[in-house]
């Protein structure tokens, strides 16, 4: 199998390339890049089965660089190599079609197990994500337990609105606010923003941050 790696680190992309070549003796390492733009301009040169590519980089992050290369190849195989495990993040390039979402503190055997199972032509994703995945599918519809009212509120309190400016904007008193908010914090169990920002990602009740 060929496979072209890139990462804005180079020493990171030199242990990379040396760890592969030594435990994945089938694989050969055509090409290396240290921005999303060289790898976009060097791989249409180059047979290669697999991409692995590093999630945030300056310029061309991957998100960009496969949103960019899968148009044209659609048969290419991509790993995504990231420092983040936030649902959002990995569901964003799970929607641009990579075939695995492999976490930077993953060990060599996860990595080596990763590739092979995205070469055999099923998709990998690491433990922790594929575990707060479950987690998300368990709580699926909980978004229904709110109201109408309490979403658009829920939406408003999200974006920062004091409970004087939702009043306002929806034309109803604070203390009704108030009591909305109330109801909110309890039916989603959280405890701060925060708190209602994951259930409302979680919950598809606000589109993801870009």
């Amino acid at each position: 199998m060929k496979l072209f790696l890139v990462d804005d680190h180079g020493v990171l992309l030199a242990g990379l390339g040396a760890m592969l070549r030594e435990d994945l003796p089938e694989a050969e390492v055509v090409g290396t890049a240290e921005s999303g733009r060289d790898a976009l301009e060097m791989i249409e040169d180059l047979d290669v089965d697999l991409l692995i590519t590093d999630h945030s980089m300056p310029g061309m992050d991957g998100l960009e660089l496969v949103r960019t290369l899968r148009p044209s190849r659609p048969e290419l195989r991509i790993i995504v190599l990231s420092m983040h495990d936030e649902l959002h993040l990995f569901r964003e390039m799970s929607q641009e079609g990579v075939d695995g979402y492999v976490l930077k503190q993953a060990s060599n055997t996860e990595l080596t197990t990763a590739i092979r199972t995205v070469m055999a032509g099923e998709r990998y994703v690491s433990p922790k994500l594929a575990s707060a995945l479950r987690d998300m599918e368990e709580r699926r519809g909980q978004g229904s337990l709110l109201t109408r009212r309490e979403r658009q509120i829920l939406k408003l309190i999200i974006g920062e609105c004091s409970n004087q400016e939702i009043a306002e904007q929806l034309f109803i008193s604070v203390l009704t606010v108030e009591t909305h908010r109330k109801n909110i914090f309890r039916k989603t169990g959280a405890g701060s923003l925060v708190g209602l920002v994951n259930f409302a990602h979680a919950n598809g009740l606000v589109d993801m941050p870009r």
